[in-house]
């Protein structure tokens, strides 16, 4: 697709062309009759004021030598009463002999040449009367139009290219404050900063009114996003006390050897729903924290075989319950610089996952490879698997396949979005295969050593409330 520039370009130097080949019809046309007028004024003067250079002294007849110059193509020439040429001069391809006609203009063609010839009769006291005739070539005063036209030909593709050069740099000056937003916006969601502003052009133009919109826009964005975050850490801290009081005395009651069954049954769901509560309020707290950038890492050496091996052990349990057998084919003693608490919650998330939505007397398979500059750790499963409409909403917080499934042991939609988090958190990518009744394949790469520890925003403020960008599903 072109470009807005090239595309007013195209259209100016389509109306510069059109706007010139109209104005050079028209000059041209004008010219043209302009010229024929002229040359025509110019014979008839031209054979009046030769009248003046013939004279007759009552003796002899004398004519001015001037009468044989050629003056602006003009030949002039004299005859007497009975068309006898007596002087003057005649063009040399003009062999035509047309009757004299006094004061009026003829137009004469004789197969090659057009002419113009101006008759005037003189008579002159005691010599009787004279013909006076002048003779121009029209063809050469057309000819000189078709040079002009041919010169014009020439000039308007010159013309034309002028325009475009000229219109492409003042379009694309025109547009620069338009690049320029667009360079901002780009930056904004690059960098996911929302505090940046859209350079103010001088003056109050469309530019300058369209860029403080947009930085009011940004400024609104900003402010509500800020006060969403702040929502939700203080929320996530307030919930914190109450879900704890409410653990604390679930165990005390459930500890008494006296509590009737019913009741006991009763506390050990509120007590499940309370550790639902507790999960869900820490992985909001740390996305809240890592949206505000505020969620610190620390950095160490960990033996990323080692740990996987260790949470697949404690993943046994919950395995073992629907009968899923751990599948495991590690690469030895691979190390890695990372953060081994959020390492440990992100395969953790995967396994659960991958075990939730696993089939009963299935499988799920963890595969890590390395080629020396980074880990590559698949988490596959033959579950139920992911349908192609929700699998691009699977990074949404708070989203889920179907809501109606929802349990006490589903979580709230916020473990994916924590994986993404940490796994950009770690400078790595994310991908996910999934078909439906076939199952899901979790894919990541992770480099072994960190560029920086400055944790990126895996969150731009401007996806937030959307999908955030993962990579492609394959």
């Amino acid at each position: 697709m072109h470009s807005v520039k090239w595309k007013l370009t195209l259209l100016y130097t389509f109306f510069m062309t059109l706007l010139v080949c109209l104005l050079l019809a028209i000059l041209l046309s004008l010219s043209s009759s302009e010229l024929l007028s002229s040359v025509q004024q110019q014979i008839k003067e031209h054979v009046y004021d030769s009248l003046e250079d013939i004279r007759y002294d009552g003796q002899e007849l004398y004519i001015d030598s001037n009468i044989m110059d050629v003056n602006n193509g003009i030949y002039m020439s004299v005859y007497d009463s009975n068309g006898k040429f007596i002087y003057g001069r005649l063009p040399y391809s003009f062999s035509a002999r047309p009757a004299f006609q006094d004061g009026n203009l003829q137009t004469i063609d004789d197969g090659s040449t057009r002419w113009y010839i101006f008759d005037v009769v003189q008579t002159i006291n005691g010599y009787g009367s004279l013909f006076v005739r002048g003779i121009v070539s029209v063809s050469d005063a057309e000819q000189s139009m078709r040079i002009l036209l041919r010169t014009s030909l020439i000039i308007l593709p010159a013309l034309v290219i002028l325009a475009a050069i000229f219109g492409y740099l003042f379009i694309g000056r025109t547009l620069r404050p338009v690049n320029t937003m667009i360079k901002t916006v780009q930056e904004i969601q690059e960098g996911s900063d929302l505090s940046k502003r859209i350079p103010l052009t001088r003056g109050g133009d469309e530019f300058h009114r369209l860029a403080e919109c947009f930085n009011q826009m940004l400024s609104s964005l900003e402010s509500a996003f800020q006060r969403e975050r702040q929502f939700t850490s203080d929320v996530s801290h307030e919930l914190r006390t109450p879900v704890a009081v409410i653990l604390s005395h679930c165990e005390y009651l459930l500890e008494q050897k006296t509590l009737p069954s019913e009741i006991r049954q009763e506390l050990e769901i509120i007590q499940t729903r309370a550790k639902g509560m507790a999960q869900m309020n820490a992985q909001l707290l740390l996305l809240s924290r890592a949206d505000q950038n505020r969620q610190p890492l620390h950095f160490e050496q960990v033996n990323l075989t080692d740990l996987l091996e260790i949470i697949l052990e404690e993943q046994q349990e919950d395995a073992g319950e629907k009968q899923i057998e751990l599948q495991s084919r590690l690469a030895p003693d691979v190390t890695m610089t990372a953060d081994e608490t959020m390492m440990i919650r992100l395969f953790e998330n995967l396994l659960t996952n991958a075990i939730r939505y696993g089939r009963e007397h299935g499988w799920v398979q963890v595969t890590m490879n390395t080629d020396g500059e980074a880990a590559e750790v698949s988490v596959k499963d033959n579950g139920i698997g992911i349908s192609k409409e929700h699998l691009p909403h699977i990074w949404e917080r708070f989203y889920q396949a179907d809501p109606s499934r929802s349990d006490s042991r589903q979580g709230a939609g916020l473990g994916l979005p924590m994986v993404q988090w940490i796994v950009r958190a770690h400078h790595g990518t994310i991908q996910v295969q999934s078909l439906e009744g076939v199952g899901t394949e979790f894919i990541l790469r992770l480099p072994l050593r960190q560029p920086t520890d400055k944790v990126p925003d895996a969150f731009p403020p401007s996806q937030r409330q959307g999908v955030p960008p993962a990579e492609p599903p394959q």
